[in-house]
């Protein structure tokens, strides 16, 4: 079983700050999302 903490990490952190920053994101389209997930 993995280890579980309440407070995240400073690699977690980057991604979090990251994610929330970050211009080059990629949109999900949600109209087309079960054949976006199908196509995996």
């Amino acid at each position: 079983m993995a280890f579980v903490t309440g407070h995240p990490n400073k690699t977690t952190l980057a991604a979090m700050k990251e994610a929330e920053t970050s211009d080059s994101l990629e949109t999900l389209d949600l109209a087309n999302f079960r054949n976006f997930v199908a196509s995996l």
